[in-house]
């Protein structure tokens, strides 16, 4: 009796023991266990569960359980707790319940039915977990994989379906990692590799070994730097590639990388770095793709343009030689035929038909410098002499220039803002452009119309950078097609036919406004006439009075006779320039090289002003004044050039006394500028 008293005590015992062991585990198991009813009601809940919803435990028990479940899960809910009664097993259910805050957390509860003797259920048991943050990680892993090629996204299904049965956060990494791994081993077109943040190599897939010929036991462990060239390794490439996609969150890259065999290939490199959740480096992924045979494609490509391109400027200088030829073979059969026939008239004493002839030599000579200066101005090498512009009073000015260039059935209007701003420009390039496009409006409107110069300010932004006045010129013509106008500032094109024109006369047009830092637009439309602007920047200062034209007249004589050194190697320039000083009534030192001249510049004679040319063989104009500057540091210098390109090669400015002169100029032009610096010296 006494043992039957103490097993019995002892089997109690056990039960409590094994009650307590029961209950410690479900207070410390991270999941929420309940039990039920054969027909599935709640006959008992934990507390945790009462403290997470706000709930009483009897608002709980039965099927009070079903206020927590969202609207939307609820009809779900209720139908899986059906099947599940109906086939004695219960499956795995996730919905989102609502927590005492009144957020809802996704939840996933799982029962385990009791059977009696006889083999009915009369309990179940079950546990609820919540797996906010699994389904969360599952989202966020299947938008970072929704970019994969078909058959990554069909991994990612199954990845998806082996996360959701992770217990830890840990445990769902590797899992990820692990299928991952799996899904980079499968590409074979692009070297997929992860690196420790210090630029180990701790993976490698078959489309790395296939390009750049390691396996995975040969490569893993070693620096990435392997596959940089030496000359890439010595120069620190790797470390600052490393250092780049940290600062950046990325580098891309291409560039050579040496294969296991020593052969080179054109990479192309995206080097990504991995953090964790607290922003700690964990490493790097690195994707390399060859794509030696598109770079060869690409610089075949460009060797074809490039043989196209040199097509096309021999092509330019075939209408080069057939329109500009053709004009100065006109010119200078009038010059060659105007000076024999003087020098006719002289042997046969009849001087007086020279003027006639002289006239003609000169207008034909004009012509020539005019054709020379649209060259120049097409290649953006004329030289300019850039001063403040009031373009209204200049407009005004060379208005019966232009009128006299038009035909009289065509109406000249104009239409100018009298706030126009004053702009900085050549005023001589400005007029020879409005004469332009004059010429080509009255060509557009042989049987009359209305030709409209304007002006007006356009200010895109209140910074005066942005400040520009536009000069347009509008003609009621037969206007142009689109494809006319998109090739009309090209050099040499031209619709007039081979004689009547050059086709650089809005190619000479655009290159001034862009020496002047503006630009021309163009717009037409065929049937109604053409519209060409020219955009000048505003100039803050007041206008300079506009220049008188050159005076064809007798030179006057100076009152005070100056030296004036001439250093010209043009043997014929260098005597004219001389014969014309002289004329002038100034004593000439010529030299016919720099070193001649800086010799003289150097002795103790005196020079009151230096006239040389820029292009000199040798020491140039400009080298000859910056080695005697020391020695005379306030003599005014004037330089004659041709070719911008001249003045624009230097690295210094060309200084204090020093003006331009560009070639080729008259003899009035040269007596104007000769006066006004000595002038300028005395004042």
């Amino acid at each position: 009796m006494m043992d039957e008293e103490a097993t019995s005590a002892q089997l109690r015992q056990a039960a409590l023991d094994l009650e307590e062991k029961y209950r410690a585990t479900v207070e410390l198991s991270p999941a929420m266990h309940w039990v039920a009813d054969a027909k599935g009601r709640l006959i008992d809940v934990p507390e945790r569960l009462t403290t997470l919803t706000g709930l009483d435990r009897d608002q709980l028990l039965g099927d009070g359980w079903q206020q927590l479940i969202h609207p939307d899960d609820l009809a779900g809910v209720i139908e899986a707790r059906e099947a599940a009664l109906r086939a004695d097993q219960g499956d795995g259910i996730e919905f989102r319940a609502r927590l005492k805050a009144g957020a809802y957390r996704w939840m996933r509860t799982r029962a385990q039915p009791r059977y009696d003797a006889e083999g009915r259920v009369v309990r179940w048991y079950g546990a609820a977990e919540d797996i906010t943050d699994r389904r969360e990680a599952d989202t966020a892993l299947r938008e970072m994989t929704a970019t994969f090629e078909e058959r990554i996204a069909a991994r990612t299904a199954e990845l998806e379906a082996v996360m959701r049965e992770r217990k830890a956060v840990q445990a769902g990494r590797a899992e990820l990692e692990q299928r991952f791994a799996i899904f980079i081993e499968e590409v074979s077109d692009y070297a997929i590799m992860m690196l420790e943040p210090d630029g180990l190599i701790a993976n490698w897939n078959t489309g790395a070994e296939r390009i750049k010929g390691y396996t995975a036991r040969e490569v893993i462990g070693k620096h990435f730097r392997t596959f940089y060239p030496p000359e890439a390794q010595a120069a620190g490439l790797p470390e600052w590639a490393l250092k780049t996609a940290i600062e950046r969150g990325r580098f891309v890259h291409e560039g050579w990388r040496v294969r296991k065999d020593g052969s080179c290939f054109w990479a192309s490199v995206v080097l990504q770095p991995i953090h964790d959740e607290n922003n700690q480096l964990l490493g790097f992924t690195k994707i390399t793709r060859d794509i030696t045979e598109r770079r060869e494609a690409q610089r075949a490509l460009d060797e074809a343009r490039e043989q196209l391109f040199q097509a096309q400027k021999l092509e330019a200088v075939g209408q080069l030689t057939g329109g500009i030829a053709h004009d100065f073979n006109n010119l200078l059969q009038a010059i060659g035929g105007a000076l024999y026939l003087i020098r006719r008239r002289h042997l046969q004493g009849r001087t007086e038909e020279v003027v006639q002839l002289v006239d003609h030599a000169l207008s034909a000579t004009d012509r020539a410098a005019s054709l020379t200066h649209r060259l120049l101005a097409f290649a953006r090498r004329q030289p300019l002499d850039p001063r403040a512009v009031d373009a209204n009073a200049l407009i005004r000015n060379a208005l019966q220039l232009i009128q006299g260039t038009i035909d009289a059935e065509i109406e000249l209007k104009l239409d100018l803002d009298p706030a126009l701003w004053t702009t900085f420009c050549d005023p001589h390039q400005l007029e020879a452009a409005l004469i332009n496009l004059a010429v080509n409006a009255r060509d557009a409107m042989r049987g009359g119309g209305s030709l409209t110069i304007s002006t007006r300010n356009s200010a895109a932004k209140a910074d005066s950078d942005d400040e520009q006045i536009a000069i347009a010129v509008t003609d009621t013509g037969i206007g142009m097609e689109q494809e006319t106008v998109e090739r009309a500032f090209e050099p040499f094109f031209t619709t007039k036919p081979i004689g009547h024109g050059t086709g650089l006369g809005l190619s000479m047009i655009h290159g001034f406004a862009h020496q002047s830092l503006g630009r021309v637009t163009l717009e037409s439309t065929p049937g109604k006439g053409t519209t060409a602007t020219i955009w000048l920047p505003r100039h803050l200062g007041p206008a300079e009075p506009l220049e008188p034209v050159d005076r064809d007249e007798d030179v006057d004589r100076a009152a005070e006779r100056k030296v004036v050194l001439v250093v010209e190697d043009e043997p014929l320039v260098r005597e004219l320039v001389t014969t014309m000083l002289d004329e002038m009534g100034h004593n000439v030192v010529a030299a016919d090289d720099g070193l001649q001249g800086l010799k003289v510049l150097r002795s103790s004679r005196r020079i009151d002003l230096l006239l040389s040319d820029i292009g000199l063989p040798g020491l140039t104009g400009r080298k000859m004044v910056e080695a005697m500057r020391p020695l005379r540091p306030d003599l005014p210098v004037i330089l004659m050039t041709g070719f911008a390109h001249e003045v624009e090669q230097a690295d210094k400015p060309l200084g204090a006394h020093v003006s331009l002169l560009p070639k080729p100029f008259t003899m009035s032009a040269l007596t104007d500028r000769v006066r006004s610096v000595l002038e300028d010296q005395e004042g």
